[in-house]
């Protein structure tokens, strides 16, 4: 029963994180066109990530896991590199191991 509740936990925290990217689309307002296309494709990216993990978990985390890091790289400043990393990092675990 548990293994059954933990499979489903990282593929409703990548459906997660892809609406939070999708969320972002609807600020259009401020920011214009090519912040909503930015949003599109990195939600697109992590649903296709998740589809994917879905068919091949070990794959699929490994790349959960290596976006987690590239945002460790790539930003190095405040509580977003802490949270999104480790929410990914953490996804990416779940994946490989459930």
């Amino acid at each position: 029963m548990f293994l059954e509740i933990a499979q489903w936990i990282p593929r409703i925290i990548g459906f997660a994180i892809a609406g939070f990217c999708y969320m972002f689309m609807l600020e259009l307002s401020t920011e214009g066109w090519g912040a909503a296309l930015s949003h599109f494709i990195q939600g697109t990216a992590f649903l296709i990530l998740t589809l994917l993990s879905w068919k091949w978990g070990f794959w699929g985390g490994l790349l959960y896991i290596s976006f987690g890091i590239f945002i460790v790289i790539k930003e190095r400043k405040g509580r977003f590199v802490v949270i999104a990393s480790t929410t990914l990092i953490l996804t990416g675990i779940m994946f490989i191991i459930f």
